[in-house]
């Protein structure tokens, strides 16, 4: 029988517990591991939270940590840095959001799940609400990648490295990778993101949140240097066996013409492969770059389970608002083809 336990402190039983669980766990990711949890309510001081512990016959079957919100709302932990749920979860979801409802009506409160990466349409007899969160294109690599990359977009980035000698890569896994943290800052200081409203390390919560991150053994970045410049990065998280999910990208826009994203993503790919890995995840969001690099496509839900009113209206106004957004969109996508003659204006990798 399933039964749930509620505690309001990370106490050494549950660390134990949840390194456990994690490491035997098919569905384990860095957002659902002990470390993620740690660091961001240490960079971000919180200390309203819970953490609910599912047990099967006193064998733990998941671990749930939420923050309180106003109206007895209980949300994952992540925020805007947050890609896949920080759920930890073994047998049956079916059975894990059956007993968590049972759990919020008994308390009268709303937990919220965000960036779900599980089937969600197996828990619709719950009554759950289901919202539509983020594409999540990716790579498998098993695949010959003359299938997934365009011949002609194969020889294009061959012919930009063939002809500059001077663009080279480095490949960095596992706690390595806190040496060269500092030059992701740095590159993002010389991106177009800063520009655009868009760079992340402005902050310094977040420069610290992926410091952390990089004293861990589930980070891996890639640099691409032009004569020992560094001009462009992507940092990932290597968690799940086997697959790499890329989590933050930026490139010198001096450099822009080299397309040092595209020769990024086509080394790593390249490397991945090589190494043996079996899924190269683009993670949240979708782009002309991305598509350049990608067949596959998942979808992430967030999932509101027993939603109060306050949660039901805010869903409300945040569908119409994306419908208006949306018809808006496709004005101006008409004005615009009209305009320049059915010419589309080029896009840029819009992840982190």
């Amino acid at each position: 029988m399933l039964t749930i336990k509620e505690i309001n402190k990370l106490d050494f039983k549950t660390k134990q517990e949840w390194i456990k669980l994690w490491h035997k766990d098919i569905n384990r990711n860095y957002f659902n591991s002990l470390w993620w949890f740690q660091n961001y309510i240490s960079v971000y001081q919180i200390h309203q939270y819970i953490i609910l512990k599912g047990y099967n016959n006193n064998s733990i079957q998941f671990i749930l940590p939420l923050i309180k919100k106003p109206f007895k709302n209980l949300v994952v932990v992540g925020g805007r840095y947050l890609d896949k749920v920080s759920f930890l979860y073994d047998g049956d979801m079916k059975d894990n959001i059956k007993i968590l409802k049972k759990y919020c009506i008994e308390n009268k409160k709303t937990i919220i799940l965000l960036e779900c990466n599980f089937d969600v349409y197996c828990i619709k007899e719950q009554k759950c609400i289901t919202e539509f969160a983020s594409d999540n294109p990716y790579v498998s690599l098993s695949q010959n990648l003359d299938l997934v990359i365009k011949k002609k977009e194969r020889k294009h980035i061959e012919n930009i490295l063939r002809k500059n000698n001077n663009l080279s890569f480095k490949t960095i896994s596992g706690n390595g990778v806190q040496d060269y943290i500092d030059i992701i800052f740095d590159i993002e200081s010389r991106s177009n993101k800063i520009k655009k409203n868009k760079a992340l390390f402005i902050d310094e919560k977040a420069k610290e949140l992926f410091r952390n991150i990089s004293k861990t053994d589930y980070s891996m970045l890639c640099i691409l240097y032009y004569n020992d410049i560094p001009i462009a990065h992507m940092i990932g998280l290597i968690a799940t066996p086997g697959n790499f999910m890329a989590y933050h990208m930026a490139f010198d826009k001096e450099y822009s013409h080299f397309q040092p994203g595209k020769l990024v993503i086509y080394h790593l790919l390249n490397y991945l492969k090589m190494e043996q890995y079996d899924i190269f995840d683009f993670s949240r969001g979708n782009s002309l770059l991305k598509k350049h690099f990608s067949i596959e496509n998942k979808k992430n839900y967030n999932i509101y389970i027993n939603p109060n009113i306050f949660v039901k209206i805010k869903l409300i106004y945040r569908t119409w608002i994306k419908y208006f957004k949306h018809l808006v969109k496709k004005f101006l996508y008409k004005i615009m083809r009209h305009n320049n003659g059915g010419n589309h204006a080029k896009c840029n990798y819009n992840g982190r």
